[in-house]
């Protein structure tokens, strides 16, 4: 009897493994399910094969991307028709580039999946919004050995970011801003670079992005693509009348060494969270008598060049400093670490 209750449970237990197997398996199919065409190639091959995707094709074969969509990824192709393209054929290879960047995605989503997002990543790092996607219905959700293959009727070009467009303002035009980026050097961005190929020696050849070192950006990471910045740049004027004032209480050994110090608190300064007037590093500034002159929208948020506007020092830039002691007689007490026998409070009452 012993037996038959043992073997029982075996078999339940086969049973049981064998159901959660498949209930996974119906999950999994659920998740990369896609209810178009399937084809045995590379999303590359797709692309080939259909005559509506031949500028698409031409423009990858020229830039050298036709590797990536042969490749070893798992890809969402958004591949504008040959319509949405003519303008864009008889471009530079680099502006092709910029439309073939913004066009792949190293996530796979269905036409359901991109539907569901407000925006997904692509491979130049930014975000897309599906809202400026005009799928081709009968021509998408085409599953392929590495992704899936949609036919869209629109060209997105991408937006610049908040780094990305003030670098081209000019130098000169703004003391802020030759500040700002008198701090910087330029660097491989590894996330943004893609993999094209391989040389003769072996070696990974990459179509080379490269972004922005700058202690600024550490704390005020305006080319970062995942969340919303508005970054205010002042007028010259503005800019020399808040620099006065923050140098003032800001002495160092020299001139130099005080205007250096101003200037890189005020520059920290100006940088918010999306609507925000407390800037990300914790100063309010005051925007009550403030004036916009002129605005951009960039992919990750806002620049405004303004003038008029005002940050308060006292209990704001710089707070008071209490420091609290132990007793004079705890002092004498050998098991107790004592610090500063004294109650300093910051001299911030002028300003």
């Amino acid at each position: 009897m012993k037996r038959i209750i043992r073997n029982m449970r075996g078999v339940l237990a086969i049973v049981a493994i064998t159901l959660i197997a498949t209930a996974c398996n119906d999950q999994w199919d659920d998740h990369v399910g896609v209810g178009g065409k399937t084809l045995q190639g590379t999303t590359l091959d797709a692309v080939r094969a259909n005559p509506e995707l031949s500028v698409f094709y031409e423009m990858l074969v020229k830039t050298e991307y036709d590797a990536v969509l042969n490749g070893d990824y798992e890809l969402t192709v958004l591949a504008p028709d040959n319509a949405a393209l003519a303008e864009y054929k008889s471009k530079s290879i680099n502006e092709m580039k910029t439309i073939i960047r913004n066009h792949i995605s190293f996530l796979t989503y269905d036409a359901k999946q991109l539907a569901a997002q407000a925006s997904i990543t692509m491979i130049n790092g930014k975000r897309l919004s599906t809202s400026l996607l005009k799928l081709d219905a009968a021509n998408s959700d085409v599953l392929c050995n590495n992704g899936v293959l949609h036919v869209v009727k629109t060209a997105v070009m991408p937006a610049q970011n908040i780094d990305e467009y003030l670098q081209t303002i000019a130098k000169g035009t703004y003391i802020q801003l030759d500040a700002l980026y008198a701090q910087t050097r330029k660097v491989m961005d590894e996330d943004k670079s893609v993999q094209i190929g391989v040389n003769d020696e072996g070696k990974a050849v990459y179509d080379t992005v490269w972004t922005t070192r700058n202690h600024f950006f550490e704390v005020m990471p305006v080319a970062n693509e995942d969340s919303l910045y508005t970054f205010v740049v002042l007028d010259n004027e503005n800019f020399k009348i808040l620099s006065a004032k923050y140098a003032k209480y800001m002495q160092q050994n020299t001139v130099s060494e005080t205007d250096s110090l101003a200037t890189d608190e005020l520059i920290r300064d100006l940088v918010f969270h999306a609507e925000k007037t407390t800037a990300l590093s914790g100063v309010q500034v005051d925007f009550s008598h403030a004036t916009t002159v002129k605005e951009y929208k960039a992919s990750n948020g806002l620049v405004r060049v303004m003038n008029g506007v005002d940050i308060k020092l006292k209990d704001n830039k710089i707070k008071p400093i209490l420091i609290e002691a132990e007793s004079f007689l705890s002092t004498q007490d050998a098991t107790v670490v004592s610090t500063v026998s004294a109650v300093m409070q910051a001299a911030v009452g002028m300003l």
